[in-house]
């Protein structure tokens, strides 16, 4: 709730109440920016990258891509995890 409100996605009534800012209250722009935003995530764009060159690669091979790329020490059942969120973020995206 913090960062939305730092970044003025939502703005915080009198009554303390929250609601979404200017014209983010309708749903469709929302999901919009919502959508532009992942997909200028450099995990993201390495989703994107490896499903085109790839597209039947598997979770654990895209964690393996995304350790890699990322420089990051992770456990290959992490890399698993991640990678099934982060493609989950780049289906809906697209969708």
């Amino acid at each position: 709730m913090y960062d939305a409100l730092a970044l003025q996605l939502v703005v915080r009534g009198e009554n303390q109440s929250i609601s979404l800012a200017g014209q983010l209250g309708r749903p469709d722009t929302l999901q919009a920016v919502v959508k532009r935003t992942v997909l200028l995530q450099p995990s993201t764009q390495i989703v994107a990258t490896a499903l085109k060159q790839t597209p039947d690669i598997t979770n654990a091979a895209l964690g393996d891509v995304l350790r890699t790329q990322l420089k990051e020490s992770w456990k290959p059942t992490s890399g698993l995890r991640y990678a099934n969120g982060l493609k989950r973020f780049y289906v809906w995206v697209m969708s």
